[in-house]
């Protein structure tokens, strides 16, 4: 039997509203949030995942110009999280059996978190895979083929819940000992409180 094909999808178009500024451009250790959240993918084995931009787009290409990956343009990036899938799903190669929608400011996400729902994926007959922190549940998730139509039909503000949502007996859930799958960076408190607990090097 042929190996699984996963295809890395990574949003990171979003205005960084609550930030005040481009939350994927903030120095995380030595490098910024999106190039270390884009590592952990890369370290868990999804090469040259879809990274979908919009807001300062022009420095994110900068930023990521040397980098393994596929930008993808969301030129509807003001409508939200919707859009963006929308627009990454249909840059996506059509030879995929599942999708890996991960968030841009997730950059204490670990790879054996990453692993852990694709191990997951693979061996449960569920068609959706979730990781879950202390109940609640996180990125990224993992959507099996026969819901890129839903997911293609997307709009607006609204990602991957809905699709969950419409198909709870659909979802594997994958307890995880990581907060990092919960754990975005929307606001200057919440930056400041993750880089204390970044570790010194």
């Amino acid at each position: 039997m042929s190996a699984m094909k996963f295809v890395c999808i990574l949003l990171a178009a979003g205005q960084s509203v609550r930030m005040g500024r481009t939350k994927q451009l903030l120095p995380w250790g030595a490098k910024t949030i999106l190039e270390a959240t884009i590592q952990h993918y890369l370290a868990a084995g999804l090469d040259h995942p879809y990274v979908v931009i919009g807001s300062d787009a022009e420095r994110l290409r900068v930023l990521l110009k040397t980098a393994p990956v596929h930008l993808v343009f969301n030129p509807h990036f003001p409508e939200g999280m919707g859009a963006s899938l929308r627009v990454g799903v249909q840059a996506a190669p059509r030879d995929w059996d599942a999708l890996v929608i991960g968030l841009g400011d997730q950059p204490t996400l670990s790879e054996a978190t990453i692993q852990a729902v694709l191990d997951a994926y693979r061996g449960d007959p569920r068609p959706i895979a979730v990781p879950t922190y202390q109940g609640r549940r996180g990125h990224p998730v993992v959507i099996g083929r026969r819901f890129a139509a839903e997911l293609q039909g997307l709009s607006g503000d609204i990602g991957c819940r809905k699709l969950l949502a419409a198909h709870p007996d659909d979802v594997c859930e994958v307890a995880v000992d990581d907060p990092g799958v919960i754990c975005d960076i929307d606001t200057p408190e919440e930056y400041a409180e993750a880089l204390a607990r970044l570790p010194k090097t």
